[in-house]
């Protein structure tokens, strides 16, 4: 009975030794994260792709950017960081602070009281924002991240909040 006893507790000291330095291999080598915003290319017609990068420590940085199909909001550039929580492979829950940049018309070409055409004018704006979210990656590296925000823009009169929300699906690499 000790020897079975004695056999099962250097099998479980050998997994924790091993195990987590495969993780803690596979965490250096896939770092990089790659993804396209599902919502805002499908509803919103507003195709996003995400580049972030993972370091140890459960910190992430990244860059969204986007372009517009339509006329009324023509970029948007996004710098991001992301606090990752509980220690686990995935870890799963985030909480994000971000910069935004948006270039956008003011007003899409109007006719003033002469019937003079009045050209679209091109603004900028900057804003700063909080989010959280949680990401679930599979075996294969296949990210599926989900997350709500908002933000304040400082530089506006009207329009002054936007939210930033989001399903997105990509892969890590």
């Amino acid at each position: 009975m000790k020897k079975i006893v004695i056999i099962a507790v250097l099998i479980s000291i050998c997994q924790f030794i091993v195990f987590p330095q495969e993780i803690e291999k596979r965490t250096r080598e896939q770092t990089n994260e790659l993804k396209i915003c599902l919502t805002n290319f499908v509803i919103l017609l507003y195709p996003e792709i995400e580049y972030e990068r993972v370091f140890s420590g459960g910190f992430g940085l990244g860059l969204s950017a986007a372009i517009s199909v339509d006329d009324k909001r023509k970029f948007h550039i996004m710098p991001f960081n992301r606090f990752y929580f509980l220690s686990s492979e995935n870890k799963p829950f985030y909480i994000e602070s971000h910069i935004s940049f948006v270039g956008y018309n003011r007003n899409i070409g109007t006719y003033d009281v002469d019937d003079d055409y009045r050209e679209p004018k091109q603004k900028n704006a900057f804003g700063l924002g909080l989010g959280f979210g949680s990401k679930f990656i599979n075996k294969n590296n296949i990210i599926c991240d989900m997350y709500v925000g908002i933000g304040r823009r400082l530089n506006t009169y009207n329009n002054r909040f936007y939210n930033r929300s989001g399903i997105t699906l990509g892969y890590r690499f």
